[in-house]
């Protein structure tokens, strides 16, 4: 029996709305299951932690190991999913939750455990609800984002294991990111003669708290604390279209050749860039205030090994990009005491201030020196972060055009990098290499 103060509750699958077609056809699989059909779901899990969980043996009830499972959380929102939305592979507006009772716990195919199963040392694994009182119930109903203790942040995400399938029937709702998800998804459900799930918003009575939300949007309203990368990407064309098409009217320098020089007199002539000088940062990987940081880079590019081989109109794209790669960190103005927290989410920040400056300030830019821009300034990370932090390596390949880009975009990526930490850029070298051929063979078979 579920002890009644845990009844009417419910457990949380989530996967992106690209899957929900698959599993309203073929059920919500196990991972070892969707294997054997051969079925291919958009995965958003960290690659580490589905190897663990691939050998990781369940204990009780059918037993198998933890892939033989669908998994769902006790809790409405996890650190997991925050690791998922900062890793910038998934737009968190395209997570749906699939709800189903806790009561499900009652049937035999389905055990839980009191902490996450994905940690190098096995949870405890139980199939009789009388174990429930085991799990810590305050920290699974805590609404904080992050965990000093390791094991909290663990047992935030204990676990309800189904055996192999769930059918979309067996689903109770559907939470999704706004009312247009919510009309998409009734349609998907609609045209495939499901009744069934009723499909909510995380804003809807008492369902809520399922998403990371931005501290300083306005009450009720809704922006992810991490632009995703589809989101990304069209922003990105918006802007480069608005500018391209804005008739400018006496902009500060003429060309982009003496804005470079312009710069390089006096990094505070353009007020983004002076809205960084001097900008601390609590980021501890950082050891120079954002604007000394940012001139670092400059000096970093100027040194690369590729940078002879551009032309002068390459070479003075990619200093100006690595001048105002951060500028989307500022301005001081609007940190506490002038002091920079970590902000995932300043590539989206940068666009608006790259709109007035290429409007303004400087003329004679060609719509591919525009993309170039762009794509430079917003995608100064992204090679560190394919490298080393995991980042999905297809969201460099739909942003180049041509292996000039590719060699552009890695030359400033090793800058930013070792402007941070010199051995970032050795301990990662072969990788980045690989990376840039796996780009060039990419741009190859487009051709």
């Amino acid at each position: 029996m579920i002890p009644n103060e845990l009844k009417g509750r419910f457990v949380y699958h989530f996967t992106s709305i690209n899957n929900l077609e698959s599993i309203i056809s073929d059920g919500l699989l196990s991972t070892n299951l969707k294997v054997e059909k051969g079925i291919n779901h958009q995965d958003i899990a960290n690659d580490g932690i589905q190897e663990r969980r691939k050998t990781m043996n369940v204990t009780c009830g059918p037993k198998g190991v933890v892939h033989d499972y669908v998994p769902f959380y006790f809790a409405k929102r996890t650190p997991m999913l925050l690791s998922i939305v900062k890793s910038k592979n998934i737009d968190q507006i395209d997570i749906i939750y699939l709800a189903i009772p806790i009561e499900k716990l009652v049937a035999r195919n389905v055990v839980f455990s009191d902490a996450s199963a994905n940690t190098a040392l096995p949870p405890n694994f139980f199939d009789k609800t009388k174990h429930l009182n085991v799990l810590d119930w305050n920290t699974i109903d805590s609404w904080s984002w992050t965990y000093h203790e390791d094991d909290d942040r663990h047992k935030k995400m204990a676990e309800m294991l189904v055996h192999k399938k769930i059918e979309i029937t067996d689903i109770s709702h559907i939470v999704v990111w706004n009312k247009n998800f919510k009309n998409h998804v009734k349609d998907v459900l609609k045209e495939n003669g499901i009744d069934g799930p009723k499909v909510v918003t995380d804003y809807h009575l008492h369902f809520k708290h399922h998403y990371f939300n931005d501290f300083g949007t306005p009450k009720r309203k809704r922006k992810s604390i991490v632009t995703g990368p589809r989101s990304l990407r069209l922003l990105v064309r918006e802007s480069i279209e608005a500018i391209y098409e804005y008739e400018q009217d006496s902009p500060t320098f003429d060309d982009l050749e003496s804005m470079v020089e312009g710069i390089d007199n006096d990094f505070c002539c353009i007020k983004e860039l002076n809205d960084i000088e001097g900008l601390e940062t609590k980021n501890p990987m950082h050891k120079e205030d954002v604007g000394k940081h940012s001139r670092t880079v400059v000096e970093l590019v100027k040194r690369d090994e590729n940078f002879d081989n551009y032309s002068e109109r390459e070479k003075n794209i990619l200093i100006l990009s690595a001048y105002f790669h951060d500028i989307g960190k500022g301005p001081k103005s609007r940190w506490k005491n002038g002091i920079q927290e970590v902000d995932d989410d300043h590539p989206r920040k940068s666009l608006l201030m790259l709109k007035r400056i290429l409007n303004e300030e400087v003329g004679g830019l060609s719509r591919r020196d525009l993309r170039r821009i762009h794509m430079l300034v917003v995608y100064d990370d992204l090679i560190g972060d394919i490298s080393a932090n995991g980042r999905d390596k297809c969201q460099l390949f739909k942003i180049v055009k041509n292996r000039i880009d590719v060699d552009l975009l890695i030359s400033l990526g090793k800058a930013d990098m070792g402007a941070i930490k010199k051995e970032w850029v050795t301990d990662n070298s072969e990788r980045i290499e690989e990376l840039r051929q796996e780009a060039y063979e990419y741009l190859a078979g487009k051709a």
